[in-house]
């Protein structure tokens, strides 16, 4: 049984190690030296808490050491302006630090998640590892899903990382076909599990080569090279002869192929442009050093180029005002401009015990059952904006108003009024009722009726906003002709069904949503979807589906666009971008089957 066991993790590492797309060796020059001192290693950690990878590394002498849990996945290079001050930042691939690949890895090796050895992206830790006794934790920041590029930056509980280089950052301007270039890492082909090598200066391998060709790959601008790159190099810098950064080594092209059982890579190699990176970091507003740009020698009869555009500066969301909470427990605010979204945080006694975030087009929240449901005492809530774009989120508001949540009411107080109150309810309706009957028949010939009451209008935000309660019982209410038409006539008027989507468990349980205009998306980001997911659901994809009601067929659309999926209470996986039609009190979930929703006709 150990051996499977040791075969199935053995192909695991290789198939990790090999799919994170590849160095030879090669002297380095002293041009390098400045991006030699800022290349780091990128390395996993597994839990220690994860009893069975625990067993499967402990030693021969029965001892374990926790750094047997380490693996090296690729390469990055830091990135600031300051080569004496501090260093937060790490460039590197998006594959590399993908936790949710481990899923389709092992699902594609056969390690069911019942299998001891299964890893899940929780049992996983990102280090910027630099020996087996000096590595650091960071977190994925921001990631370029497209362009195969992820920001790290070192876990705010880990102190910042000093003696690196401000490393010069240039622009595809200066990239040509035939040009010289160095590929800069820890190729990790032989590396693997309790193999992890140190990370110093001396272990770097750096591979010439030159530009082949400049190509457009799904719309963003790549290199090819004949530098070789294999496992491990993923995600380290590309550097011209002068030691400029201009690119990112990530994959190779083309199909990889088997032959008697070994893995055999194409032969091309590619980078993606820094272009993509510099982009990111200015509208994150991080620091780096951009390269001068070269100057080239006069040319006669010439016009000067013009002066580039300004890059606009990140604009700071303004503050709101404080919120306030109803009688009834609802909070309110009101809305800003450019803002994509809201994130709500409530406080109980001055402690912090819920946050929630929510889309622009809202401006209040029902906290009364979950102020009911944490018991008495001073509640208070706060509004903190946020960007997107070319904006970034405001400070958070001032405290609302205080909200004093009384005790309940007792068991046994209810239970010896609640048939008197049952009582006094039905006598006065049927008094109002009587009193009605009399107005019509004793009422003119041609005397003007009352009219009814107008309902009260809800903007879109507010029709699609959402509600504990149940929907109101259909109104009848008497109404008379204009005067002039003869003996008074009394029509029933009753409201039309709506069209509902309901929580029926997970995070939305209880909570229901009237589809109103248009379409409702249900995802993670606030910018994407109007019901919105806290961050912390990872499952929940940043858009995970859309659900509208068709007004010919009388039916619910529901269409996936998630990673995870979105399935029918049948347990049917639906396929992505095609769209399923529902009948009333069908059910569906998302990614897990505790986040199950219902559509309904109300």
């Amino acid at each position: 049984m150990k051996y499977h066991i040791h075969c199935r993790v053995t192909i695991f590492l290789l198939v990790i190690m090999v799919l994170l797309p590849f160095t030879g060796t090669a002297s380095a020059q002293s041009a390098l030296d400045n991006v030699r001192k800022s290349t780091v290693k990128i390395a996993w950690g597994i839990s220690e808490n994860h009893d069975a990878w625990r067993e499967f590394v402990r030693r021969p002498d029965g001892t374990f050491n926790p750094m047997d849990l380490m693996m090296h996945m690729g390469t990055g290079f830091m990135v600031g302006d300051d080569p004496g001050g501090e260093f937060r930042y790490c460039i590197t691939n998006w594959h590399v630090v993908n936790l949710d690949w481990l899923r389709t890895v092992q699902a594609e090796l056969g390690i069911a998640p019942t299998d001891p050895l299964y890893l899940e992206p929780e049992d996983i830790t990102i280090y910027i590892y630099r020996s087996r006794d000096d590595f650091v934790e960071a977190r994925v920041r921001y990631e370029l899903f497209a362009s195969d590029i992820a920001v790290l930056e070192i876990a705010p509980f880990e102190r910042s990382l000093y003696g690196y280089e401000a490393l010069e950052f240039g622009h595809s301007g200066m990239v040509g076909v035939g040009d010289d270039i160095c590929v800069v890492g820890f190729p990790g082909a032989a590396e693997g599990i309790a193999d992890l090598t140190a990370a110093y200066l001396t272990d770097l391998t750096v591979t010439k080569g030159i530009i082949s060709r400049i190509v457009t790959v799904e719309g963003v601008l790549n290199y090819n090279m004949d530098a070789v790159i294999s496992g491990g190099n993923s995600g380290g810098p590309v550097v011209n002869k002068d030691g400029v950064i201009i690119g990112v080594a990530t994959r190779m092209a083309g199909q990889l192929s088997w032959d008697g059982g070994a893995i055999i890579p194409a032969n091309i190699n590619q980078a993606v442009a820094i272009d993509a990176v510099t982009e990111l970091l200015r509208s994150r507003n991080i620091p780096f050093v951009e390269a001068a740009a070269a100057v080239a020698d006069p040319v006669p009869d010439l016009e000067p180029e013009p002066e580039p555009e300004p890059e606009p500066e990140m604009i700071v969301l303004a503050q709101m005002d404080p919120p306030r909470f109803s009688s009834d427990g609802i909070l309110s605010w009101s809305g800003i401009s450019d803002a994509s979204g809201y994130e709500v945080t409530l406080f109980h006694e001055g402690q912090a015990v819920s946050r929630e975030t929510v889309g622009p087009g809202s401006t209040r929240l029902d906290f009364k059952d979950s102020m009911q449901d944490m018991g008495p005492g001073t509640y208070s809530a706060t509004v903190k904006p946020l960007g997107g774009g070319l904006f970034q989120d405001g400070p958070t508001s001032s405290a609302s108003n205080p909200f004093e949540q009384k005790g309940g009411i007792s068991p046994l107080l209810i239970g010896g009024g609640a048939a008197a109150v049952l009582l006094i309810v039905v006598l006065i309706i049927a008094f109002m009722m009587m009193g009605k009957k009399r107005q019509v028949a004793t009422a003119p010939s041609g005397a003007a009726g009352t009219p009814a009451p107008p309902r009260p209008s809800l903007s879109p935000a507010q029709q699609a906003s959402i509600t504990s309660a149940a929907p109101a019982s259909p109104v009848t209410r008497a109404k008379q002709e204009s005067p002039g038409a003869g003996a008074p006539v009394t029509k029933a008027k009753q409201t039309q069904p709506r069209a509902v989507l309901k929580g029926v468990s997970g995070y939305f349980a209880g909570k229901t949503i009237e589809l109103v205009e248009g379409q409702l998306v249900i995802g993670r980001d606030p910018r994407m979807a109007q019901l919105v997911y806290p961050q912390a659901n990872e499952e929940i994809s940043r858009k995970h589906c859309t659900v509208r009601f068709d007004e010919r067929s009388q039916k619910f659309a529901i269409e996936d666009s998630s990673s995870n999926g979105t399935f029918l209470s049948s347990n049917e996986k639906l396929e992505p971008g095609k769209t399923y039609f529902l009948n009333s009190g069908e059910r569906f979930y998302l990614a897990d089957p505790k986040e199950v929703f219902e559509v309904k006709m109300e």
